[in-house]
């Protein structure tokens, strides 16, 4: 009897079951092929050998009952011997109901067709529920019938060619009875059917496998399209560290063709130092999936092909599949943003006219020189020297020789120094000398060397020019025990030397009462302050995107009965190192908002901006100031700009930083005047509450001759982008500086090539003129 178990089978050699409708004639390899493959049989459901059946089949006719002919499909119809072993009509019946059973509930479609005719002679319930046709109308078409037209013919080819054998014909189309296409994959072999020559398929629908493979190469022929038209460099690598994707932009930033670095490691693109640490990270996230870089875009250093080391910005992904784990890295050659960025980074702490260390970077290196002196118990030497003939200079022969001067100065007191101490250029034609481990005896020994070369002549453009200094000295702890005190002393001990031309003075207390002009500036100042000798000019601000004029900015000038029009770098340090800079910021204050609400009333709309100090801004009251101010002129807030300088945030961050962010509270707007010219603005600009940089004129001025410049001016434009405040340049003078900071899409420019200030008449004029001026009249507007 045939048993049936949970899978359906036969023995290896022992042929239950031969080709479906086979003749006489048929193998029994051919048997087992057909019903292993489309049925999935094991070898173990049916414990029988080939002795309970005789070799030769009764093959019904097609006459006999349809059901005998579905039966085979699944059954080799045996025929009892007259002994005692032969199998009964029950096992046969049993047999037939096991097959047919099988056959039914295939869940892929199956059918069996008249490779004549073409016309279905049966057809499984998997087929009727996919294609959606009743057995009765399969029944009554032909295969051609669900196969759309331009395939007829491949379906009458490939009848022809059909083998005995169970083959896969491949991918076909068939029409299922809604009309819509489906993708399928055939395997078939020939049979007889009722006496009729005919073929067995087995149909597994590919729609959606065709439509999820095209989808994945269209992905993938995207993804490949967009990764190599990138300019920046997009690589891909395995677990182990080996390149598996490399895009155009990687051939270009290393050098390297697509064929050099497929398979190989990643640790080729990295200098040798550096390789241990990469090797180091890759086993430790194939180990636990972590690293500091993964999502964090980092900067590292890159290996060229020709050996060349350049900086790069690299942002790291991983990604987990059954394969394993993959990276892709996107890469950008930073060399260009890292060249602004130093260069940027040395204009704050250097003189651009003769590279010396500036008054910023010479305020850390002092405060550095005190920390040191009081752990180790020594002396700092503080030495200030004003250039006494080179007003002279520049009167005579120009600011061009004046500055040949200074940049000649700079050296030569060098010279007399250590190769330890700090020579810095505090402006104009004053110099600082910072000396450690030095006492007052040795400083004015050092005050004298410089001085005596001072007496050798300087050549500038083929002349000889000679000059003299004064220089004044002050000594930690006994001068002064900090930086700015010690600056002041030194300042008082330059005047004195000046006044007595004794060449270099020491400070004592005493010295004090020998700054008669300054102490008669800050009376001065105090009277100006109450009995109107403050005015404003007013310089406009153009936008570059509309052409128009968006706004002005207050600068104040003090016209001294005596002196006549003073500069503010002449009185603004006065004014904030005797506290006379408050009453001064809330004249300017008032005067600026009075005068903006007047354009306002004119129908001239745009902002004022007002510039205050570091001591305005920790002020416990300016907030309180500011509300009233804005209350009394019926001002907007946000007509009102506040600048302030780099430096003077940084004199104590996290009080500006409070203030700051009351005021824009408030609904002012903040702008950093002179950027790029303090400290740390790269890495504390992203947490100021700011709306808008200005760009120091020291880069404008030439920035289409310096490339340097241009560099450092195209680099803060898209620093400040990025961060989401609005550009400004400072000092356009001309058309090709205009010009050029548009291309480079700075927001607005200042400057005498929009125009130089103008008292408020004028200006107002000038406003009424110039409001809208056309994209084309690139001309001096001042």
């Amino acid at each position: 009897m045939v048993r049936l178990e949970t899978e359906y089978s036969c023995h290896s050699e022992h042929v239950l079951l031969r080709r479906i409708g086979a003749s006489g004639h048929g193998t029994y390899a051919a048997g087992r092929q057909c019903i292993q493959t489309q049925f999935h049989l094991s070898r173990q459901a049916f414990p029988c050998d080939s002795s309970s059946y005789i070799s030769r089949p009764v093959i019904p006719c097609c006459r006999r009952a349809p059901e005998q002919c579905r039966a085979q499909l699944a059954v080799t119809f045996v025929t009892p011997e007259f002994s005692e072993r032969r199998n009964t009509d029950e096992s046969l019946r049993t047999s037939e109901e096991t097959f047919r059973l099988i056959f039914d509930r295939h869940p892929h479609s199956m059918w069996v067709y008249d490779r004549e005719t073409f016309q279905f002679l049966e057809v499984n319930n998997a087929a009727v529920t996919h294609y959606g046709y009743s057995r009765d109308e399969f029944l009554a078409m032909r295969i051609t019938d669900i196969r759309p037209e331009e395939d007829v013919s491949r379906v009458r080819d490939g009848a022809k060619t059909m083998t005995d054998e169970l083959r896969r014909s491949g991918n076909w189309r068939h029409r299922i009875r809604d009309g819509t296409i489906i993708d399928v994959e055939i395997s078939s072999h020939t049979l007889e059917f009722c006496g009729r020559p005919a073929a067995l398929v087995l149909v597994q629908d590919i729609t959606d496998r065709i439509r999820a493979d095209a989808a994945l190469r269209e992905s993938e022929l995207r993804f490949r399209s967009v990764a190599q038209s990138a300019t920046d460099s997009i690589v891909a690598a395995n677990g182990a560290g080996e390149i598996i994707f490399w895009n155009k932009g990687a051939e270009a930033t290393f050098g390297y063709a697509e064929s050099d670095v497929m398979g190989t490691s990643l640790s080729r693109l990295m200098p040798e130092r550096y390789r241990p640490f990469h090797e180091r990270g890759l086993k430790h996230v194939r180990a636990t999936g972590e690293s500091r870089i993964l999502g964090h875009p980092v900067e590292l250093s890159g290996l060229r092909k020709d050996g060349r080391e350049f900086p790069l910005e690299l942002c790291l992904a991983a990604w987990e599949t059954r394969n394993g784990t993959f990276f892709s890295g996107i890469m950008r050659d930073i060399t260009e943003r890292s060249q602004a960025a130093e260069a940027l980074e040395h204009r704050a702490f250097y003189d651009p006219l003769t590279d010396l260390p500036n008054r910023t970077l010479l305020r850390d290196r002092l405060r550095q020189a005190i920390l040191g002196a009081q752990r180790g118990n020594s002396l700092v030497a503080l030495l200030l020297m004003d250039v006494d003939r080179f007003k002279e200079v520049n009167d005579t022969f120009g600011h061009h020789f004046g500055d040949m001067l200074l940049q000649q100065l700079g050296p030569r007191i060098q010279g007399c120094l250590r190769e330890a101490d700090t020579v810095a250029r505090l402006g104009g034609d004053e110099f600082a000398m910072l000396l450690t481990g030095v006492d007052a005896t040795r400083a004015s020994q050092v005050a004298t060397k410089i001085l005596s070369s001072l007496e050798r002549p300087f050549c500038l453009e083929g002349q000889l020019f000679s000059v003299e200094g004064s220089i004044g000295i002050a000594c930690f702890p006994h001068q002064g025990e900090d930086g700015e005190t010690l600056l002041q002393h030194a300042d008082v001990a330059m005047y004195v030397a000046k006044r007595g031309g004794s060449g270099y003075a020491i400070y004592a207390p005493e010295h004090d009462e020998y700054s008669p002009k300054r102490l008669a500036l800050i009376g001065d100042l105090r009277h100006g302050i109450e009995h109107g000798q403050l005015l404003l000019h007013y310089q406009p601000k153009l936008s570059l995107k509309t052409e128009s004029v968006e706004g002005v900015e207050a600068l104040v000038r003090w016209r001294h009965p005596e002196y006549g029009l003073i500069p503010p770098e002449q009185f603004i340090p006065l004014a904030e190192h005797t506290g006379l800079i408050r009453p001064l910021s809330l004249w300017v204050l008032r005067e600026a908002l009075r005068q903006g609400q007047v354009w306002h009333e004119e129908g001239l709309a745009l902002h004022v901006a007002v510039n205050l100090s570091a001591r305005n801004l920790h002020d416990v009251e300016l907030i309180q100031t500011v509300s009233e101010i804005l209350e009394t002129w019926e001002v907007s807030p946000e007509w009102l700009q506040i600048e302030l300088t780099e430096s003077g945030i940084m004199t104590d961050l996290f009080r500006s930083v409070e203030s700051l962010q009351r005021l824009q509270d408030l609904g002012v707007r903040i702008s950093i005047d002179d950027f790029g010219t303090g400290y740390s603005s790269l890495a504390y600009l992203k947490r100021l509450p700011i709306d808008e940089i200005k760009i120091d004129r020291s880069f404008v001025k030439e920035v289409a001759c310096d490339e340097n410049d241009r560099h450092i001016v195209r680099a803060t434009i898209g620093l400040g982008h990025d961060l989401g405040l609005r550009t400004v340049a400072e000092g356009v003078e001309d058309r090709i500086a205009c010009d050029l900071v548009r291309s480079m899409g700075c927001d607005s420019a200042q400057g005498y090539y929009v125009s130089r200030p103008l008292p408020a008449v004028a200006c107002t004029q000038w406003l009424r003129e110039h409001q809208v001026a056309s994209s084309t009249e690139h001309r001096r507007l001042g």
